[in-house]
């Protein structure tokens, strides 16, 4: 599909790059890092030409920033993570699903990092947003509560990080079995430690 869009849209059509972001979304879903980058890279040359702060160049520098994150690029990750947020908040996206997802991300980048004072408030603001939008039963809330154990976890604020887990636990139970069992995991997990 790619191929025939940028053969008879051209490599710029707003189509065409985002196919190029789904494609290298499905790359680095698959593992294939290197080739993902490549063609995110390309893509968001164009997109910033082009398409500068639309939601074509937002997408496409959330699906670089992921790509830099699992490839252990973290400087790289936090920049597109950085931009992408900043130009959400310039526009209607902001408050949004995809808004949440990216300042989640940057709080999984900086956990990863060990940076928890700078997650801290990425999760919280992300669990405000994705409460406003799905309410306090979905389980995309839920993986917000369970971001917060963790992070609660790690900085050895235990009575917090239980109530998270608790919290996302109840949820999770009203839902499916697989995941009831993954937040069941989790909050093993917690108690093992």
């Amino acid at each position: 599909a790619l191929n025939y869009a940028e053969k008879y849209l051209g490599p710029e059509d707003s189509t065409t790059l985002k196919l190029r972001s789904t494609y290298g979304y499905i790359l680095i879903q698959s593992g294939n890092y290197n080739k993902g980058e490549q063609v995110l890279k390309s893509g968001l040359k164009s997109a910033e030409r082009k398409f500068n702060g639309s939601r074509v160049h937002i997408d496409m520098l959330g699906n670089l920033a992921m790509c830099f994150y699992y490839s252990g690029k973290f400087e790289e990750s936090e920049t597109g993570y950085l931009e992408q947020i900043g130009l959400m908040e310039k526009t209607d996206l902001k408050n949004g699903v995809l808004y949440a997802q990216a300042v989640n991300n940057l709080g999984v980048l900086y956990a990863e990092m060990k940076r928890y004072e700078e997650a801290e408030p990425l999760y919280l603001l992300s669990k405000k947003v994705r409460k406003d939008i799905y309410g306090e039963k979905h389980p995309i809330y839920g993986q917000s509560l369970n971001n917060l154990a963790v992070l609660y976890k790690n900085t050895k604020r235990f009575e917090e990080a239980e109530a998270m887990y608790i919290e996302n636990l109840n949820i999770q139970k009203n839902l499916s079995e697989s995941s009831y069992a993954r937040a069941l995991h989790n909050f093993a997990i917690y108690y093992s430690a």
